[in-house]
């Protein structure tokens, strides 16, 4: 769980190189609208532009399931993301889960394969103050 909530984090704080260390080298992770699928590399090539696009973000994991067996895991956890526009007067609203197989390197649990399923996603429009 600790990787799947320190993914959420580092996107949300744009802090690219912590969100590095929750893959491993070898790691295939599906993403993006349209799907795509690729290494850490392409990733991290693919989300600082996309999230640049938003004001700021708020990932939030919950109902995290895992099985370890050894040095290997399967995991999902549900996803509900806010993505906030620049100009603050709407986003969009996400659900969905990920669906993760881990691995475990230098004690720590990382990222092996990594797919997104969205189930539901609106427009937001803006009822909040963005100052209060």
């Amino acid at each position: 769980m600790a990787v799947q909530n320190n993914y959420a984090r580092s996107i949300d704080t744009r802090n690219w190189s912590e969100l590095r260390t929750c893959f491993a080298d070898t790691a295939v992770i599906t993403f993006g609208i349209p799907r795509q699928q690729g290494g850490p590399d392409e990733f991290l090539a693919w989300a600082p532009p996309f999230h640049e696009r938003f004001a700021r973000t708020l990932h939030q994991t919950s109902t995290h399931r895992s099985r370890i067996e050894g040095d290997a895991a399967v995991a999902t956890c549900y996803l509900h993301a806010l993505l906030i526009d620049l100009d603050e007067q709407g986003g969009t609203e996400i659900f969905g889960h990920y669906d993760d197989t881990l691995v475990r390197v230098d004690g720590g649990w990382r990222i092996e394969t990594r797919t997104f399923s969205a189930s539901w996603r609106q427009p937001l429009s803006a009822p909040w103050s963005a100052h209060e």
